[in-house]
């Protein structure tokens, strides 16, 4: 079983246009991260990126808070294109959160 933790909301420019989106922490049972999902805020609601964190990262490292570890999400997504208009499917499937990846700098609002 897993729980999600409170959402963070942002926005970014698609297409000209500033689209509002969520992206929420999933953990695991133990509590440790487990992925970072993604999606479109409300009207349409759809996941665009699933991001999982490797759990072996928890007993070899000092880790980023959670808002950071959504900042990484946020531009690893956007880096592959998940946010792109023309994307039939949600990205990420089997995709592993990059630490090499610059954290996003944007605003990022608690929900």
């Amino acid at each position: 079983m897993t729980t999600s933790t409170p959402a963070f909301e942002f926005a970014l420019a698609v297409d000209g246009a500033s689209m509002p989106y969520l992206v929420s922490p999933v953990l695991a049972d133990d509590g440790q991260l487990r992925k970072l999902s993604i999606w479109n805020n409300p009207p349409a609601a759809e996941v665009v990126a699933e991001i999982e964190v490797n759990p072996e990262l928890f007993h070899q490292f000092a880790l980023p808070n959670v808002e950071t570890f959504c900042r990484i999400a946020i531009a690893q997504a956007a880096i592959e294109g998940a946010f792109e208009q023309e994307r039939s499917a949600a990205f990420g499937e089997g995709v592993m959160l990059d630490f090499a990846i610059e954290p996003w700098e944007g605003e990022l609002e608690p929900v």
